[in-house]
């Protein structure tokens, strides 16, 4: 999980749903990622099928607090950690492998076998841009990052992001800096994202 925290100091995202929740996805909506720490699949709180057309990019009906729900085609990058990929829960293991095998098209799984030795744990591990930007390299061609991280990053989906230059991260990385030490406001930082993504 600490790998990807560095994340979260550059993009607005959308943390994982609430076991239980009523309105698990709404978050998702207007945030820049999809960043889902120590995720454990729960399909009484968000179906399967629903994650599998979010992760697709197929259209998904969001519900709000006390609004009708919104059609959303989900755009953002996903990223998750957890001890097991999702996994349907249908009791037909033909339709559970198959609806398994598309799951698992949408990430580039990245496995962890070997436990840190419990006298280097500790509860404040250090965040590093840099290992973060190097896991996420990883798993795609050199001029592209991928979008779904299921421990992971994804190399083949709708919502894929180009990057133009390895310099991205840098780049990335000084703007978050002038944003968390107030030389950025919140609208400059966002536009100043947008500018190096391409966007308008």
């Amino acid at each position: 999980s600490s790998l990807l925290e560095p994340l979260e100091k550059i993009f607005d995202a959308a943390p994982k749903p609430q076991k239980g929740s009523t309105f698990p996805l709404t978050s998702v909506v207007e945030s820049d990622i999809i960043l889902w720490q120590d995720y454990d699949h729960d399909d009484q709180t968000v179906k399967f099928t629903d994650l599998l057309a979010l992760f697709v990019g197929e259209s998904v009906g969001i519900r709000r607090p006390g609004q009708n729900n919104i059609k959303v085609r989900n755009v953002a990058p996903c990223f998750y950690s957890g001890r097991a990929m999702i996994r349907s829960q249908l009791r037909d293991s033909v339709a559970r492998d198959s609806y398994n095998s598309m799951m698992d098209e949408r990430f580039t799984i990245f496995e962890f076998f070997h436990p840190l030795p419990m006298t280097m744990r500790q509860a404040d591990w250090p965040q590093c841009a840099k290992c973060c930007a190097d896991l996420i390299l990883s798993g795609s061609e050199p001029a592209e990052v991928g979008a779904a991280l299921g421990s992971t990053v994804a190399n083949t989906s709708p919502s894929s992001v180009s990057l133009q230059t390895p310099d991205l991260v840098a780049q990335l990385s000084q703007l978050a800096n002038l944003f968390s030490t107030g030389l950025l406001t919140v609208d400059e930082f966002a536009a100043a994202k947008r500018r190096l993504f391409g966007q308008q």
